[in-house]
């Protein structure tokens, strides 16, 4: 019983330390990081914004915190140039494990991209109802 209320107190911390902020306090969080003066008057966004919480977050460098426009709270954000993102194009051209998708497959497939299964030793390749793609069984 003993470590069942240290867990639930554990809990109860990590919930108090991951509050949310009014969108508003975190713009000025915001403003204040990037050294700006000019103030977040929220032109851009619905009134909607007002009644929801944002995560009070602390971006690490080369982070910073930046409310991009039509959105109610900020994210951690920084370019492209400076943090190299995936977008995901590998498979625009051939690949060597991509395979077409199920005989048996859904309609809903449509441009589904596959992978040829690895199965383990025992296991087969075989198509489950529903699925798009082949699997081991």
């Amino acid at each position: 019983m003993q470590n069942m209320k240290l867990l639930v107190l554990f809990f109860g911390v990590v919930a108090a330390k991951s509050a949310l902020v009014p969108a508003s306090v975190q713009a000025e969080k915001s403003r204040q990081a990037s050294g700006s003066a000019k103030v977040d008057n929220f032109d851009d966004i619905t009134p909607a914004c007002a009644s929801i919480g944002c995560a009070d977050i602390q971006c690490l460098p080369p982070f910073e915190l930046r409310r991009g426009e039509g959105q109610c709270c900020a994210t951690c954000y920084a370019p492209d140039h400076v943090v190299a993102i995936d977008r995901h194009t590998a498979l625009a051209g051939g690949s060597p494990y991509a395979a077409d998708r199920a005989p048996a497959a859904p309609s809903s497939c449509q441009g589904v991209k596959c992978f040829t299964p690895a199965c383990r030793p025992g296991e087969t390749v075989g198509h489950a109802p529903g699925r798009c793609c082949l699997s081991c069984k």
